[in-house]
């Protein structure tokens, strides 16, 4: 419950902070916490990041049809969910276009409430396609995982 609370009052310090808040202050005071509490934060200000439309390193993507080396650059990607239909995002890669047409898919991924994250990897003519209903912010890389 103590840790709980501290969490809490972290992430309300975090976020809640001014702008002149020195960045070695901030690092002073995750250096107290454990892996599964800084990841806890990290997810925390993801989400928050995410409801107010981004940051530099994550670009929207709308529903809608995207082919890897022309729309977007092949490589791996982390796609965090903004909106969705009753809050479920749903996207699909295809393995090429022909695919896409006959219905085919690679993989399919669905994830459930603002924030949720699925990472995926798209080779060159692959094809991303984000249902009608969801907006996924998109960042290169591959998602960090945690064990506990």
């Amino acid at each position: 419950m103590k840790r709980l609370i501290a969490i809490t009052a972290l992430l309300v310090s975090v976020l809640a902070a001014p702008p002149a808040l020195a960045d070695d202050d901030i690092a002073e005071q995750l250096k107290q916490y454990s892996v599964q509490q800084l990841y806890t934060v990290y997810t925390a200000i993801e989400k928050e990041l995410v409801s107010r439309g981004g940051s530099e390193n994550m670009q929207p993507l709308s529903g809608g049809r995207y082919v890897a080396g022309t729309q977007l650059p092949a490589g791996t990607y982390v796609l965090i969910l903004q909106k969705g239909l009753f809050g479920i995002g749903e996207a699909r890669v295809y393995a090429s276009m022909d695919d896409y047409r006959s219905g085919d898919a690679l993989d399919r991924i669905e994830v459930m409430g603002t924030g949720s994250r699925a990472t995926v990897t798209l080779e060159e003519g692959n094809v991303l396609y984000i249902d009608s209903s969801c907006t996924f912010f998109i960042k290169k890389g591959q998602d960090k995982v945690f064990d506990f």
